[in-house]
């Protein structure tokens, strides 16, 4: 009979928890998730910052009216809270496999919606052909990488 051990849970952190195929999946997850994390620096950066970034990537003057605040922060937080969904579910990605799933198909989806949004806007064309098409590019990247079938995982739980 052969001795099997219970698996450990890690002693603290944030510790991956998976197979070795789920890797660059995962990687790709924290990458992009980090980025979007540094959105938060938006949802506290002071007005006159905003604006001189605003007027240097060539938008003009940022109107100073509750509403553009509103939604240029909130937009930042939201971005933000992607960003953190995104590190948690790259620490499993058998157990978040669904989620990722559907996170990386909304988000295909979500990339042409902001393109035809910036173009819409009249955003500048290096915003309005980046934005979006990266968007839609990285999210079906992220389904090409993971793995194709939920296999058990041979480590503990992480959550």
């Amino acid at each position: 009979m052969q001795h099997v051990s219970a698996p450990t849970r890690p002693a603290a952190g944030l510790t991956f928890a998976g197979r070795e195929s789920d890797r660059p999946v995962a990687w790709l997850l924290r990458f992009l998730g980090v980025i979007d994390l540094l959105a938060l620096g938006a949802v506290f950066m002071p007005e006159t910052w905003m604006a001189y970034l605003h007027h240097a990537m060539g938008l003009g003057q940022l109107p100073t009216v509750p509403l553009v605040d509103y939604l240029t922060r909130s937009a930042s937080l939201l971005y933000a809270v992607h960003g953190s969904i995104l590190v948690l579910v790259s620490l499993d990605i058998n157990r978040y496999r669904p989620l990722i799933l559907f996170v990386a198909w909304v988000s295909i989806v979500h990339g042409a919606m902001l393109w035809v949004i910036d173009l819409w806007a009249g955003l500048p064309w290096w915003w309005t052909w980046t934005e979006g098409p990266i968007y839609s590019s990285v999210a079906a990247l992220v389904l090409v990488l993971l793995p194709k079938e939920s296999q058990p995982s041979t480590q503990g739980d992480t959550a």
